[in-house]
């Protein structure tokens, strides 16, 4: 398990010997190249989403307004009620 700040790694565990998270890795050097590998993957997915570190907290989500287009739903079940029963306007919904 890996997760990181932007600052630098955070907390990295061998899952499959240390299955408790006993022994945090990340200050090993024994793991030096995976953690370079992990954070490797990580900023190429970040940038192929087009994902940052900076987050404003204080700005609405809206996805381009699509979240709200329609109505306001306030759980994902009421969303997929909806949107079963407005199959153009919610394309591969089941």
């Amino acid at each position: 398990m890996y997760a990181r700040w932007e600052s630098g790694p955070w907390i990295f565990y061998d899952l499959h010997q240390d299955p408790y998270e006993l022994h945090n890795l990340v200050n090993d050097s024994a793991y030096e190249t995976d953690l370079q590998n992990l954070d490797a993957q990580l900023l190429n997915y970040m940038a192929r989403v087009g994902d940052s570190w900076s987050l404003d907290w204080t700005a609405p989500v809206e996805d381009g307004e699509r979240l709200d287009q329609y109505r306001t739903f306030y759980t994902v079940q009421d969303y997929l009620a909806w949107a079963k029963d407005q199959p153009a306007l919610a394309p591969g919904i089941p």
